[in-house]
C-alpha cells in the first residue's frame, strides 16, 4: 500500500480512560499493485484500556483499478500514539 490518506472523525470523549471515535478516510494510491482510490470507515471503544476496533471499505467507493474492492480494516494505536491500519480485503469486479 503506497499512497496518502485524508479523514474526517468524530470522537466522545467520557472519561479520562474511556472514549469512542467514528471516521471516514479516502485513500489515493496503490494498493496489491493496483492504482486507484476507495473509502473506508472505521471507528473504536475504549473503556478502561480495553479497545473494541471495527471498520470496513464502504462498497461501491473503489475507483479506476480498485474498482469492486471489498473488505474489512482495523486501526491499531500503540501506546506512543502512533496509529497502523491493516486491511482484509478482495478486488472484484464490478
Amino acid at each position: 500500500m503506497d499512497g496518502e490518506s485524508s479523514a474526517e472523525a468524530l470522537v466522545c470523549q467520557t472519561g479520562p480512560t474511556r472514549m469512542a471515535y467514528v471516521g471516514v478516510d479516502r485513500f489515493v494510491g496503490t494498493l496489491g499493485g493496483r492504482r486507484g482510490s476507495f473509502v473506508y470507515q472505521h471507528g473504536g471503544i475504549i473503556d478502561g484500556g480495553g479497545y473494541r476496533p471495527f471498520g470496513y471499505i464502504v462498497p461501491g467507493s473503489g475507483t479506476e483499478e480498485l474498482r469492486g474492492i471489498q473488505g474489512d480494516c482495523v486501526i491499531q494505536v500503540t501506546p506512543s500514539g502512533e496509529h497502523s491500519v491493516t486491511f482484509t480485503y478482495e478486488l472484484g469486479d464490478e
